[in-house]
């Protein structure tokens, strides 16, 4: 038995699971990196987590009966397991266990039916089945080719908080559990394959860890065995090469950066870009740990993305732009406000009471105006407990909240102690007529955040992009 010295973590996600030519570029991969250990971690198939959480969005009206969904899901992951698992033992197992796990989603979205009953915990419970469907046969796929595999659910290694629907792990516990189960399969040159995405809470409760909260897994996995080994890596791998200069969408001459600092990343995660998850970065950054995004069509391409602990400031001053189109801006306002002191404090407290996250805020001098950004999802809810608050719901402090806008980010190291940043992005935007809302900076000086007209974010993208020649 060889000794294992370095590892490489593998996120799979929904686009690396779709037929047997997907699974077979799995074993490549397999294959390529197969001289250290290897862990796999899967998320669920394409379309099926957005099928269950439409089914509980449904719930009151009745529209979809438990039943069909079931089978549907059912009935897609027992085909893919007949197309991929030649092997009739291994098909058999891995058919019973999809039938098995096709009884417990129909128990659980029948009581949901029944009862309209809906609520974040139970939301956890049923979207965690999407990536036990699709590990389980990944697994059993695996183990049909002769690979030895260990089949391991994530809510046995992850312990989180009881913030249903995005928790956050207890780093402590997760690292013992992780450690103590995943290290010594690895050292017995054996392959675990894990469920992405769930956990479970100190109380047994299934939790998840929010939108591609697959990728959190393998970074939590590889901060839990790093000690273990002598090298220790990450790759997330997507159907996209890499992190982009901007949204392809609203900037069609973006680029592949080909290097980025983890402090970058997680300003780019934080303000809308959606091919990494935010928390992800945090564990891997703390620990020294490489991350790549690769191409899981083209996996042996040397254009990829590689995270460093570096801050890479000489090279670049902009590293990219990203922007969050469904926001608000909220703004409070009033001559009461001048001087009263905890007034800021006491927005986050109301509206971090209603389970209201605030991505930006802003104030002048002049302490008459406070200018937050929500989600849009929120606004509404923003403006009614802020109005019914005895804090602000006085007399004297006006409320207004509106939601044609969005928030553009400009990220990078570089902008650091380098004067005129702000003044080549305000003059690029105003050379398109386009006003600027609100802006914010961070005492980082890596990220410069405004809010403008929506129908203006793609020429505002792409004026920034073409003024620091993203592109080149």
């Amino acid at each position: 038995m060889s000794q294992v010295t370095e590892v490489t973590v593998h996120k799979l996600g929904g686009s690396c699971l779709v037929d047997e030519k997907s699974f077979e570029k799995i074993l490549a991969i397999i294959e390529n990196y197969k001289k250290g250990g290897l862990i796999l971690v899967a998320s669920a198939m394409q379309g099926v987590t957005n099928q269950l959480i439409k089914f509980m969005q449904d719930c009151n009206t009745h529209a979809i009966k438990p039943e069909v969904v079931v089978k549907e899901i059912q009935d897609k992951h027992l085909k893919i397991a007949s197309e991929i698992i030649k092997d009739a033992e291994s098909l058999r197992l891995a058919s019973s266990f999809i039938l098995d796990l096709a009884a417990q989603l129909k128990e659980a979205l029948t009581k949901i039916y029944d009862l309209c009953l809906i609520n974040p915990q139970l939301t956890d419970q049923v979207v965690a089945f999407g990536e036990r469907f699709s590990t389980s046969i990944l697994y059993y796929y695996l183990k049909s080719k002769g690979y030895p595999v260990r089949f391991f659910q994530a809510d046995n290694l992850i312990i989180t908080d009881n913030n249903y629907t995005n928790a956050l792990p207890k780093l402590d516990k997760t690292k013992k559990l992780i450690e103590s189960q995943i290290v010594p399969v690895i050292k017995n040159n054996e392959i675990p394959v894990i469920t992405g995405f769930l956990a479970r809470s100190e109380e047994g409760f299934v939790t998840t860890l929010g939108r591609g909260g697959s990728d959190f897994t393998a970074t939590l996995i590889a901060y839990s065995i790093v000690d273990a080994f002598k090298q220790i890596k990450v790759i997330l791998w997507k159907d996209v090469d890499g992190l982009l200069t901007a949204n392809p969408k609203y900037v069609p001459n973006a680029k592949l950066i080909k290097t980025i600092s983890y402090s970058e990343a997680k300003e780019l995660a934080f303000f809308g870009s959606k091919i990494i998850h935010p928390m992800c970065l945090i564990p891997l950054e703390e620990r020294k740990i490489p991350l790549e995004i690769r191409n899981f069509s083209k996996p042996l391409n040397s254009d990829y993305t590689t995270f460093t602990t570096e801050k890479l400031v000489k090279k670049d001053i902009v590293k990219a732009l990203t922007a969050k189109e469904d926001v608000a801006l909220i703004t409070v306002e009033g001559a009461a406000m001048v001087s009263l002191p905890g007034t800021a404090a006491k927005l986050f407290e109301i509206l971090g009471n209603n389970n209201i996250n605030i991505i930006m805020i802003s104030q002048a001098s002049s302490e008459n105006n406070i200018t937050l950004v929500v989600d849009r999802a929120d606004k509404d809810k923003s403006e009614e407990v802020l109005k019914a608050s005895d804090f602000f719901g006085r007399r004297w402090i006006k409320i207004n909240a509106v939601n044609d806008v969005s928030l553009i980010a400009v990220v990078g190291a570089g902008m650091l102690n380098t004067p005129g940043i702000a003044a080549r992005i305000f003059k690029a935007i105003a050379e398109k007529n386009i006003n600027i809302i609100a802006i914010a900076q961070g005492s980082s000086e890596m990220n410069i955040s405004m809010v403008i007209p929506r129908k203006d974010i793609a020429p505002a993208l792409q004026a920034i992009h073409d003024e620091f020649k993203l592109s080149n």
